[in-house]
């Protein structure tokens, strides 16, 4: 304890002498990128209304926050938030859902425990005692007994408790290290799970029965509470190295085992278990947890707590997931988290002043919207990421040498367990042995005392006896005759002589056991002796092993900060190359776009051109098709020609004959006149004979040319066909090759779009996570319930109704109004009026948008049974319907495009709307003018369905 009041004392001074932490995150905090400092009024008003109380802004203060002049209006907006009672709900809901994530409650009533840990945040009670109170709390009869749901509703099962109070308050999930070092996590081992588990294996549920009032009448009921053993050492082995025992005491992970008093077996408790009996033992391990989870000097506590305050205002954690602190998962900033965790210690837990801090950053104020120009950041960047990989090789070295110095010390350390185990083990039968020669011991002692007090009562009753006959033979001598003191007389001397003659067998039986009593005792004695030499026998070996372990924690701690550091770089080293290597996909992504356009261009002429060479190849098809018939007229009239050739040739040919024969006839008859004559006639007749012939003749070889011509011309139709189909076919095959590099072009161009769109969304992502842009935070289900009814004027009107029935009927005097604490007690019980009043209505948003019982519940899902709840429930859709002054109302009352759709988006979204949106919000109102109250409801059921409404940022 002194230790811790000492740690805390340095923080503060250290802390009073540096910059408010807001200064010191923002000091802390440089974007890679140059990014705009904060975000805009409409944003942060929204952002941290949701942040702070749970529920957004109404239209009349986003208004207000957003006209006000003051320098300074940030600061005083947090303030005022951070001092509210909405602020208190908050952020009791908040530390309920990490605490017990839903759990179903089966020993502790729900509105009991939230009743309870609302009172420790409106008391402005530290996180650490808080979660002491949670750690020690047994759920006996009390005011903390909620504080024991913790462990009950767990159903007490040590390796569940086990595994979240190393999730929840250390940061760290062991569960698979529960079995063998954890297999994908090289920080988390077997040790560290087993030693934790030693603070919490003794405990256990009991059944008690307490007596509860009920009216005026009394009932004893059944009542859970979680009690305790006395605790041992813990022996495991790892399921890969079966054979291989290790032991531990209680011990915190990356820590040693904590020195524990001894007690001999049987000494163990204040309050020994029992039936129904809370038993209580003289050392609890438990409170020993809880002290040493909760000092202000345990790192993992403070730095975890730290992270999921950061993550509840930035939708992440420095590391993330919550619940995987190791150094192969580092925080964004090492330095930052280890300085807020020193803060939140120095401001002694105080979780309002840590979130107010933290509001008042500009990192928590930074814009959502990334930097346009990527290109000239990574100019910047690129001579960054040289250097930092420099310094990560040389990183390197040191974890080598770091991870060689951690393997030596652990083989170090499991010598020194070898050299245990043994001596444990006969330590451990010491105490058996012991615990069995005391409860001989015991019995022996408690036989002989029985017979002790057995004699007694004999050797008593015997003395009476003696007396009763002394006296009534005293009587009898003065009345001798007398028959009744006569039989008196007898009946006592009869019992005394069976008295007598029993007491000397009781003598001896007393003698046999205080013989044995003895014995037992002088064996005690012996063990006890033996106790104490084993005990010294296993002093030597334990601090040996404590020594070990020491070594071996510190080189761990020592890799765990060059591990983590490492890590760090190289993924700071990611994103600083990310950066660098944008400009070159973007200008691959716009090279790639530039060919598809190229092609498409060509793919468009090459189509213009077939479309051309079609009509081409079908006029020479035509041309062809058209050949034909002239052909065919051709062979007709050579055909023609010829018969008339052939039929001109038949009287050419036989006047020939003719004038032969006259000539032959002549030269054998000469001088004939009649055959002179009949020959000159003959060969004067074959003169237009022949003629005719010739006439024939031409005309069948005009016939023949015609018809070759017309040949010559078909062969060249199709000749110019076929080198028109063969141009055709070679704009297809280039076409067909055109489409495919095409689609290889465009595929190209979808992989680099893809791309420049991934690592836009990866560097938008370390942007987030390292807080130089708002991330976009998911609204938890009680978050989206309470600001459903925020915004349609249900929360309004029910807190207005409660606050005023507590406003003062006379004047507040001067005293009063000087006096905070009196409006600030008026405002509580209000809002908790509020609170009671509404908080059914937020089971249905829990059945919907939570996750599973018992699960971490930060994650974004989106169902089915959503889309059904907000398009079908008609709890919403009663709310958003026009009454009093709500914001349907509101729009319907607007005399303008522009005054509805401020109503609208300055309601439900909390910022003022675009051009855009006013002009659609005017068109869907004028449009349905006739049914303007349904117009504006579905208006506001659309924005409050809207992905923009889920979320915020």
């Amino acid at each position: 304890m002194k230790r811790a009041v000492l740690f805390l004392l340095l923080i503060a001074v250290e802390a009073g002498a540096e910059e408010p932490l807001h200064e010191l995150i923002d000091r802390m905090v440089q974007p890679v990128l140059p990014v705009q400092s904060v975000c805009s009024d409409q944003e942060f008003v929204r952002r941290v209304f949701l942040d702070l109380t749970g529920m957004p802004p109404s239209a009349d203060q986003v208004r207000a926050f957003v006209n006000e002049e003051a320098a300074d209006k940030r600061r005083r907006l947090v303030q005022r938030l951070a001092a509210s009672p909405q602020f208190d709900r908050h952020l009791t809901t908040t530390l309920d859902l990490m605490l017990m994530e839903r759990r179903r409650n089966q020993h502790v009533p729900q509105a009991q425990w939230h009743a309870w840990l609302h009172d420790q945040v409106r008391s402005r009670r530290p996180w650490n005692e808080i979660v002491r109170d949670i750690l020690t709390a047994d759920g006996a009869e009390g005011p903390d007994r909620p504080a024991a749901r913790f462990y009950l509703d767990r159903e007490s099962e040590p390796h569940l408790i086990t595994r979240d109070i190393g999730r929840i308050f250390l940061g760290r999930d062991y569960q698979c290290a529960q079995c063998h070092d954890h297999p994908n996590i090289d920080d988390y081992r077997q040790i560290d799970y087993h030693g934790l588990h030693a603070f919490v294996a003794p405990g256990y549920a009991v059944v008690t029965k307490v007596k509860q009032k009920e009216g005026d009448t009394e009932k004893t009921i059944d009542r859970t509470v979680y009690a305790e053993h006395a605790g041992s050492d813990l022996t495991f082995e790892s399921v890969f190295f079966k054979g291989t025992t290790r032991r531990t005491g209680p011990r915190l992970p990356d820590g040693v085992s904590v020195p524990e008093p001894f007690h001999y077996p049987g000494d163990e408790y204040s309050v020994a278990p029992g039936e129904g009996v809370l038993s209580v033992p003289r050392h609890s391990r438990r409170r020993l947890m809880a002290e040493l989870i909760t000092s202000p000097d345990n790192r993992m506590f403070r730095e975890n707590i730290a992270n999921r305050l950061w993550a509840m205002m930035f939708g992440r954690g420095l590391v993330h997931p919550l619940d995987r602190h190791h150094f192969d998962n580092p925080p964004v900033h090492p330095e930052l988290l280890e300085k807020l965790g020193q803060r939140i210690a120095a401001m002694q837990f105080d979780l309002r002043a840590f979130l107010s801090e933290i509001a008042l950053s500009q990192a928590y104020q930074r814009p959502y919207d990334r930097p346009e120009d990527l290109f000239a950041a990574a100019s910047a960047v690129t001579d960054a990421a040289v250097i930092l990989a420099e310094q990560t090789a040389q990183q390197q070295a040191a974890v080598d040498a770091a991870e060689d110095s951690f393997s030596t010390a652990l083989e170090a350390w499991e010598a020194a367990q070898e050299t245990l185990l043994p001596v444990a083990a006969k330590h451990d039968e010491a105490k058996k042995t012991y615990a069995a020669a005391r409860k001989t011991a015991a019995e022996a002692a408690a036989a002989a005392e029985k017979k002790r007090t057995e004699l007694a009562a004999q050797e008593k009753a015997l003395s009476a006896l003696s007396a009763a006959l002394t006296a009534t033979e005293t009587a009898l001598s003065h009345l001798p005759d007398d028959a009744g003191l006569q039989a008196s007389a007898a009946v006592f001397e009869k019992r005394k002589k069976e008295l007598s003659s029993r007491i000397p067998a009781l003598q001896k039986e007393l003698s046999d056991l205080q013989v044995a009593a003895d014995s037992a005792q002088t064996q005690l004695s012996e063990q006890t002796e033996k106790l104490d030499a084993v005990r010294e026998e296993r002093a030597g070996p334990e601090t040996a092993l404590r020594a070990a372990e020491t070594e071996l924690a510190t080189r761990r701690r020592t890799l765990q900060h060059l591990r983590t550091t490492l890590t760090a770089q190289r993924r700071h080293l990611d994103r600083l190359q990310e950066i660098a290597q944008f400009p070159k996909l973007q200008s691959e992504a716009v090279r790639t776009v530039a060919v598809v356009e190229d092609m498409e261009s060509r793919l468009a002429e090459l189509r213009q051109q077939m479309q051309e060479q079609e009509i081409l190849v079908a006029d020479r098809r035509m041309a062809v098709t058209n050949g034909a018939q002239p052909i065919a007229e051709a062979a007709a009239a050579v055909e023609q020609a010829r018969r008339i050739l052939e039929e001109r040739q038949k009287p050419v040919a036989a006047l020939r004959r003719a004038i032969e024969a006259t000539g032959d006839a002549a030269a054998v008859i000469p001088d004939d006149p009649i055959l002179t004559s009949v020959g000159d006639r003959l060969t004067e007749r074959m003169a237009p004979l022949q003629q005719a012939h010739e006439q024939a003749a031409s005309a069948v070889r005009e016939a023949e040319a015609l018809l070759a011509a017309r040949k010559s011309e078909q062969q060249q139709a199709a000749a110019a066909l076929q080198q028109a189909l063969a141009e055709q076919n070679r704009h297809q095959q280039a076409l067909q090759q055109l489409l495919k590099d095409l689609e290889q072009a465009r595929q190209s161009a979808y992989e680099a779009s893809q791309a420049v769109a991934a690592a836009m969304a990866q560097i938008t992502d370390g942007l987030a996570s390292t807080a130089a842009l708002a991330g976009l935070k998911p609204l938890t289900p009680e978050q989206m319930g309470w600001s459903v009814m925020k915004v349609t004027g249900v929360y309004d009107r029910e807190w207005k109704k409660h606050a005023l029935q507590h406003a003062p009927e006379q004047p507040s005097t001067e005293g009063q109004k000087q006096d905070a604490s009196v409006e600030a007690d008026r405002l509580r019980q209000a809002e908790q009026e509020t609170y009671d009043a509404l908080k059914g209505h937020i089971a249905h948003f829990v059945r919907v948008y939570a996750a599973a019982a018992g699960q971490p519940q930060d994650d974004f899902f989106a169902t089915a049974d959503q889309a059904l709840f907000v398009a079908n429930a008609g709890l919403v859709n009663g709310w958003i319907a026009p009454t009093e002054d709500n914001v349907t109302a509101r729009i319907i009352r607007s005399e303008s495009s522009q005054a509805a759709a401020e109503e609208l988006y300055l309601s439900v979204l909390g910022r003022y709307p675009s051009p855009e949106e006013v002009t659609e919000t005017g068109r869907v109102l004028e449009s349905r003018a006739e049914d303007r109250a349904a117009a504006a409801q579905e208006l506001v059921w659309g924005l409050l369905t809207s992905m923009e409404f889920r979320f915020n940022h």
